[in-house]
């Protein structure tokens, strides 16, 4: 969401899609941190609540509000998800496989084992990078 539009020169300030995107994200946030959406709202075509956060759609939240600012703006709703993705990662290094994470003609179900673990990874380093980013 968030990375295209930027790209695009549309910020949280002068965007309302991206001002509106990251209120979404911000109001769905559950209160350990994470972010968890069932994979029935391919189905019905709306966004349907999980009480569990996933360490996939964490990821994508925290690299939507990265990519939008809100490590300028308002940290601390990604290092509650921080912390988070660190407990959900398991001793091997890796994160658990959860929820579906790709929906085809909202019938065929799928994962993408690598998913799992390069948005983890990937969220986790570019919200460090941006904090030491901030204290330079």
């Amino acid at each position: 969401m968030a990375h295209g539009l930027v790209a695009a020169g549309r910020t949280y300030d002068n965007s309302i899609h991206v001002r509106n995107g990251c209120n979404f994200l911000i109001s769905k946030q559950l209160s350990g941190g994470g972010w968890g959406e069932s994979y029935h709202s391919s189905e019905n075509e709306d966004y349907v609540h999980s009480a569990s956060p996933h360490a996939v759609g964490t990821a994508w939240a925290m690299l939507a509000l990265i990519y939008s600012g809100q490590t300028e703006r308002d940290p601390e709703p990604l290092y509650r998800s921080t912390k988070q993705l660190i407990k959900m990662q398991m001793e091997t290094g890796d994160f658990p496989q959860q929820e579906h994470v790709g929906c085809f003609n909202s019938s065929l179900y799928f994962n993408y084992p690598n998913y799992r673990n390069l948005f983890p990874i990937w969220a986790l380093g570019e919200f460090r990078c941006r904090l030491l980013g901030m204290k330079k």
